[in-house]
C-alpha cells in the first residue's frame, strides 16, 4: 500500500489530474492527493499523473513501482565456487574456457564467483564490464548459472581508515549507499541472465570485514542492497553472505 501525492505549479484555470496507478491506461483518482493505493499482485507498475488546465494544456509524470512477491527460487544441486573473475589466475581466454567446460563435464548448475566492485568501477564515474561480460558469455556457453559475489569495496567508497593499503580498503566494508547503487548497476545489467545474488563474503571474518566483524553493519549493507537488487529485478534472489566457520560466532553473527 502506498500514498502518493504530488506537487503542481503553472497551468491557466482551474487544473484536473488523472492518476494511473496499476499502468492501465484507466484514471483510478482524480484527486491531487488521493487515497492509498494497494497493489495486489507483484511486479513492476509505471504510476503515472496526469494534470490538465482550462486550456487544454496537458503534463505527465511517472515514477516506477516494484512490487516485491516470493522470488523465483532456482533448481540446483550442485555447485562450484572458482575466481574465474581474477586476471592473475585466468591470465589467458583459453584456461577461462578450459575451466568453463570442466564445470559443464562434471555437470555443475552454477559457480559462485566474485564479482568485485573495485575491478568493475574503480573510479566513482567509470564502469568496466569486460571481464563479467566474458564470464556471462561462457556461463551460457557452457549450460550453468552463476551466483555472483558483490563483495569488496573500491577504494573511493571504502571506510578504510587507511586506503593507501589496498588490503585494508578492499576489505573495509563500503558506504552503504555506494553499494547499493553498485548492486543495482550489476543487476540492471545482467538481469536476463542472472537470477541470484550474494552480499558480501564470510563478513564474519575480520579478513574480508576490517577492523573487525560488525553484525548490524553488514545487516545495513544487506538492506540496502536488497531493495537496489530487487528495484532493479523484482524476482530476483538475494542471499545473505556466506558465514566462515572460524572468526567471529557465525551464531553469534546472525543473531
Amino acid at each position: 500500500t502506498i500514498d502518493f501525492s504530488a506537487t503542481v505549479s503553472g497551468g491557466r484555470g482551474t487544473l484536473t489530474y488523472a492518476w494511473d496507478f496499476d499502468g492501465n491506461g484507466v484514471s483510478d483518482a482524480i484527486a491531487l492527493d488521493p487515497d492509498s493505493y494497494t497493489f495486489i499482485k507483484s511486479g513492476e507498475y509505471n504510476v503515472q499523473l496526469t494534470v490538465t488546465d482550462e486550456s487544454g494544456q496537458v503534463m505527465s509524470d511517472q515514477r516506477r513501482i516494484v512490487v516485491i512477491d516470493d522470488p523465483k527460487w532456482p533448481q540446483w544441486k550442485y555447485g562450484v565456487a572458482d575466481h574465474l573473475d581474477q586476471p592473475e589466475l585466468y591470465q589467458l581466454d583459453q584456461e577461462m574456457e578450459q575451466a568453463s567446460q570442466m564445470i559443464q563435464d562434471a555437470g555443475i548448475q552454477v559457480l559462485r564467483v566474485d564479482m568485485d566492485w573495485s575491478l568493475v568501477q574503480p573510479s566513482k564515474g567509470a564502469y568496466d564490464w569486460r571481464r563479467y561480460d566474458q564470464i556471462v558469455t561462457l556461463a551460457q556457453k557452457h549450460r550453468f548459472e552463476l551466483i555472483p559475489i558483490l563483495d569488496y569495496s573500491s577504494e573511493w567508497a571504502s571506510t578504510a581508515t587507511n586506503p593507501k593499503d589496498g588490503q585494508d580498503w578492499l576489505f573495509a566494508p563500503p558506504i552503504p549507499a555506494e553499494y547499493a547503487w553498485y548492486a543495482y548497476k550489476a543487476t540492471d545489467r545482467y538481469k536476463s541472465d542472472i537470477h541470484a545474488w550474494e552480499i558480501w563474503n564470510e563478513p564474519n571474518l575480520s579478513f574480508f570485514w576490517r577492523p573487525e566483524p560488525d553484525p548490524a553493519l553488514y545487516t545495513r549493507l544487506l538492506q540496502n542492497a536488497y531493495l537496489a537488487i530487487k528495484y532493479a529485478d523484482p524476482s530476483a534472489v538475494v542471499v545473505f553472505g556466506g558465514m566462515a566457520p572460524n572468526g567471529y560466532s557465525p551464531a553469534k553473527f546472525l543473531q
